[in-house]
């Protein structure tokens, strides 16, 4: 696959964020800070399949960001019970994320979900996103390792690049 493309007429545009998951994320979050890093306050994430409290450090036009588990049970959780801390995903901002799913399951790489999830009005590191279509890769299919796809668009579906 060349840089910057998967699928006919879908892309991927960036690296949106590196997520760590982490089993304390107050004290991490001060460790980040001490080390220099701004974030953009701590908010939840209440959608499953992941429900966390996170954080963001806009760093250019990616972000680093720290994820704890709300509840046991939680893939967060499991990766923490499994692995401990650490790189928990990559998540990849593309345009034609249902493109994308078809290309990579031809590779045989599975998905969480049959279908993307939908999420509208969410607020993401400080930015208003109208629709965001996502899922995340299984991790056992893709070498323990999981990327989350998001697919940023107006309410009415148009295609919204960027943050």
């Amino acid at each position: 696959m060349r840089e910057g493309t998967s699928g006919v007429g879908a892309r991927i545009s960036r690296i949106l964020e590196v997520n760590i998951a982490v089993r304390d994320l107050d004290s991490t979050r001060e460790r980040f800070r001490a080390m220099g890093l701004s974030d953009v306050g701590v908010w939840e994430v209440v959608s499953p399949p992941v429900e966390a409290r996170t954080t963001s450090f806009p760093i250019s036009e990616s972000n680093l960001s720290l994820i704890e588990p709300l509840h046991e049970g939680d893939p967060i959780a499991r990766f923490l019970d499994r692995r401990g801390e650490g790189l928990f995903s990559v998540t990849l901002l593309v345009d034609g994320i249902h493109e994308i799913v078809t290309s990579w399951r031809s590779l045989g790489i599975e998905f969480v979900l049959e279908e993307p999830l939908e999420m509208r009005d969410v607020r993401i590191a400080g930015a208003q996103i109208p629709l965001i279509l996502e899922n995340w890769t299984r991790p056992s299919t893709l070498n323990g390792f999981v990327i989350e796809l998001q697919d940023h668009r107006y309410s009415d579906g148009r295609p919204r690049f960027g943050w």
